[in-house]
């Protein structure tokens, strides 16, 4: 039977956008952790001990790949079935570095936003 952690999924999701390089994130499969490698991190083990860990305790989160966000945004916007809104949201995902929350926040306020439940939906789908 799998065993079940209570994780910080605040951390986690920090853990997912550091794309800086500069730091290792890690999941203590053994405490639900979220461990940043740093010098001045509180640790269970020393770096060292961590990183030559064979035993399966400490698992490696590499950095959510940007690209990924994007598709799911384009999958979710095929399931949206009003046509305008379907529009407007392809429009604000649109362009280079385009900031889906920003355009939409510039959207014409009579154009209503995704309904709860297709949010919801579009969450369910996304796997941690």
């Amino acid at each position: 039977m799998a065993k079940k952690l209570c994780i910080a999924l605040e951390d986690l999701r920090q853990a997912f956008d550091d794309r800086s390089g500069e730091y290792s994130w890690i999941l203590d499969t053994e405490t639900g952790e979220v461990l940043l490698l740093a010098e001045d991190s509180e640790l269970p083990l020393s770096i060292e001990e961590i990183e030559e860990d064979q035993t399966g305790r400490f698992l490696g989160i590499d950095p959510e790949d940007p690209q990924e966000g994007y598709r799911d945004m384009e999958e979710f916007i095929a399931t949206v079935a009003d046509s305008r809104l379907r529009q407007l949201l392809d429009v604000a995902i649109a362009g280079k570095g385009a900031k889906l929350l920003a355009r939409l926040g510039h959207a014409p306020a009579n154009d209503p936003g995704p309904s709860s439940t297709q949010l919801g939906d579009w969450a369910s789908r996304r796997s941690v």
